[in-house]
């Protein structure tokens, strides 16, 4: 019974990972950075790097190479020096992130109406000032 309620466990861990709306970078020195890849692959182009604790918008998460990676993109209220605009969009080895299902965005309105979204739990809502 033990190793199923695990595996279940496991399993709803798993998930969570791969659907997971935002994520902060963990698992490095304060003194490095994280490598963001143009492809899943630690061999691949880098096109940007993270600070520790830098947050980060989770476009989708895949496996490669027995590996969990996730295509991460700049949020618009969080500007990191390597790691700022939408060209730097790109992938990160998924151990160097901590998940999170709830968070604010801004997103770049037409015309310069900005707006911001509140998100949690999969569902977003637009917050209105």
């Amino acid at each position: 019974m033990k190793i199923v309620i695990i595996s279940i466990l496991l399993l709803v861990q798993s998930w969570a990972d791969t659907t997971a709306l935002f994520g902060r970078v963990v698992n490095i020195d304060h003194n490095d950075t994280l490598n963001v890849r143009s492809q899943p692959d630690h061999r691949s182009k880098k096109v940007g790097a993270l600070p520790l604790d830098a947050y980060v918008g989770i476009e989708t998460c895949t496996k490669a190479k027995k590996r969990l990676w996730c295509r991460v993109y700049p949020m618009v209220q969080q500007w990191y020096e390597k790691f700022g605009d939408k060209s730097h969009i790109g992938w990160v080895n998924s151990k160097y992130l901590k998940f999170h299902n709830s968070g604010y965005v801004i997103i770049d309105g037409k015309k310069n109406c900005d707006y911001a979204l509140r998100c949690k739990e999969g569902k977003c809502e637009i917050i209105k000032s």
